[in-house]
């Protein structure tokens, strides 16, 4: 093999470990998120925050499980790719904190980057729905 392609197939295992390694990030949970209060400050019921989570989760594809007041399970299963993880709420906050997951390289620490996506899309879409709940009058799109 000479010089040149010796270099060639560095260069090409270097790019590989450093792209495959672009595909990879820090686990990312949601802490103690704030539900929102009324518009006159109340809270929201247990069951009005249940309700909303299951109906965000729902609508993205996710399947919500209840197993317990407080906490729903959910699971999402997207070209071979699947998570689970535990939504923990109450009155005033919510959690994400991943459970499990399938061909997505969790490491203990680090994880496909699309599993950060799916759950910063569904805390923002769990926010608008308890948005909904709580300011029914609002228009929120």
């Amino acid at each position: 093999m000479s010089i040149k392609k010796v270099g060639a197939l560095v260069v090409v295992i270097t790019l590989f470990f450093i792209l495959a390694g672009c595909l990879s990030r820090p686990v990312i949970n949601i802490d103690n998120h704030p539900v929102p209060t009324t518009f006159n400050g109340g809270q929201l019921s247990l069951n009005q925050v249940a309700s909303a989570i299951n109906q965000a989760g729902t609508k993205l594809g996710w399947v919500m499980t209840q197993k317990k007041p407080g906490l729903i399970n959910a699971f999402i299963n997207l070209r071979g790719h699947s998570a689970e993880v535990a939504i923990t709420y109450n009155q005033t906050n919510y959690s994400i904190n991943y459970s499990d997951s399938y061909n997505m390289d969790y490491n203990g620490t680090t994880i496909n980057h699309k599993y950060n996506d799916w759950i910063e899309r569904l805390g923002r879409v769990i926010d608008i729905d308890l948005m909904k709940v709580a300011n029914p009058d609002n228009t929120i799109q």
